[in-house]
């Protein structure tokens, strides 16, 4: 099975496999198997950090995984890893996010600023010296999200920015400094195809931002979102994980409802990430496994993982 049932995070590569980040080590499910990599001091090219927080693809032999103490780049051809650091920049930090920007660039959020991934691999602070001492000072950042039109969209502890990359300047959007209104925690974010970003917060549900008239609204939620993402369904929703529970909100009528999770699934489990794989399966990342949302039975279902899967294991990953 799989290395730890902590799930962290899941992402589908473009060969279809899926790899699962937890909290002792990454698990490539290839079809057939589960190849498990954790740090091993006897080996030189193995990971350094067994707790996966997030995974992206940066070109078509190489992943870019998000651990604990920094960004792992993993060559998918010789299964070697090699640590992302430079002569100044040592990067230690607790990695929250990444997201594939401009091509062969990508950004990650770690709880000590905002850093990208150049087309060489050599990992840069992005320079904050020339905004507001607010984002310096609260620089958790919890999320990213990235527009065609070159803007880099950014939640943090301390509100919603954006960071145009072309011309280098950061902008601050939304913060409960700005609107009172608002609360002090962004958590998550994600973008539609209507010109809205939906942003995740601790304690106040959430944010629907018109990223072109530059207004924002607000839907009320009793518990503290912790991941976002839309869900690919009939009807067009955002799909909120929590502690203990996944809600949809319907984006057309404005309303709340739970999704239904397997009746074993334990209360006031945290959910870690909810994740849309390429070919269109709902992916919950939680701290007692992997959920799968089930088209037919309309709920989520555990996915149980062993070295040999059947067929139709197989099935439902391709």
């Amino acid at each position: 099975g799989l290395s730890d049932n902590a799930v962290q995070c899941i992402f589908q590569d473009n060969k279809h496999f899926t790899w699962i980040g937890t909290s002792s080590g990454l698990n490539l499910v290839n079809g057939s198997a589960i190849k498990i990599f954790k740090n091993n001091p006897s080996i030189k090219n193995s990971i350094s950090n067994n707790f996966i927080k997030c995974i992206a693809q940066k070109n078509d032999s190489t992943l870019v995984i998000g651990t604990e103490s920094g960004i792992e780049l993993l060559n998918t051809r010789t299964n070697e890893f090699r640590k992302t650091r430079n002569a100044k920049n040592h990067i230690e930090a607790g990695i929250n996010c990444i997201c594939n920007a401009l091509a062969n660039t990508c950004f990650f959020g770690t709880s000590a600023g905002l850093y990208y991934l150049d087309e060489k691999n050599n990992a840069t602070q992005v320079p904050l010296n020339d905004v507001p001492g607010d984002l310096r000072k609260n620089n958790n950042i919890s999320g990213l999200a990235f527009s065609k039109n070159g803007i880099l969209w950014i939640t943090t502890f301390n509100g919603l920015w954006k960071y145009d990359i072309g011309h280098k300047i950061v902008t601050h959007v939304l913060s409960k400094k700005i609107f009172p209104q608002l609360p002090e925690f962004f958590t998550c974010i994600c973008l539609d195809n209507s010109g809205f970003a939906w942003i995740g917060t601790w304690d106040k549900g959430l944010i629907q931002y018109d990223m072109e008239a530059k207004q924002f609204s607000m839907y009320p939620y009793r518990y503290n979102i912790t991941s976002l993402t839309l869900m690919h369904l009939p009807l067009n929703k955002n799909i909120l994980g929590m502690n203990g529970s996944c809600i949809a909100f319907d984006i057309e009528s404005r309303a709340f409802s739970i999704l239904p999770i397997q009746r074993s699934f334990p209360e006031n489990t945290p959910i870690r990430a909810v994740y849309i794989s390429p070919n269109g399966w709902t992916w919950l990342a939680t701290e007692h496994g992997a959920y799968f949302y089930n088209p037919v039975k309309s709920f989520f279902t555990i996915r149980s993982f062993s070295t040999s899967l059947s067929s139709q294991d197989i099935a439902l990953l391709e």
